[in-house]
């Protein structure tokens, strides 16, 4: 079963690169939490949305402790998110719909490629 939520917290991430993991007595009970984009990007702002996703018949509780956010520095050169024209997440809060796939545009430049 498959869930979106958010984290309680609204972050403001500068100049680091912030990840988001599952604890692990949630993990122990198969539980994942952020498995498919547990990285943030640097100038993310907002709540970080979650998609939940339970292996087995589990009970999940508003404001329950699932994840933790951790950061580690830049290495090279950086484009902050929030600068970003296509930043579609940034300022998110409360758990956000994915931004839309332009389907149109990824067969025409497939089609393009195989010429």
């Amino acid at each position: 079963m498959g869930y979106l939520g958010s984290t309680v917290e609204y972050t403001e991430t500068y100049n680091l690169f912030p990840y988001i993991d599952g604890k692990s007595s949630l993990g122990r009970n198969f539980v994942l939490n952020h498995h498919t984009a547990g990285r943030g990007d640097d100038g993310f702002c907002g709540n970080w949305t979650l998609e939940i996703h339970c292996l087995y018949p589990t009970v999940i509780y508003p404001y329950m402790r699932i994840g933790q956010i951790y950061y580690e520095k830049f290495e090279g050169d950086q484009k902050q998110y929030h600068k970003s024209p296509t930043s579609h997440y940034n300022n998110q809060i409360g758990p956000t719909s994915a931004a839309p796939i332009p389907v149109d545009l990824f067969i025409k430049d497939a089609i393009q490629k195989q010429k």
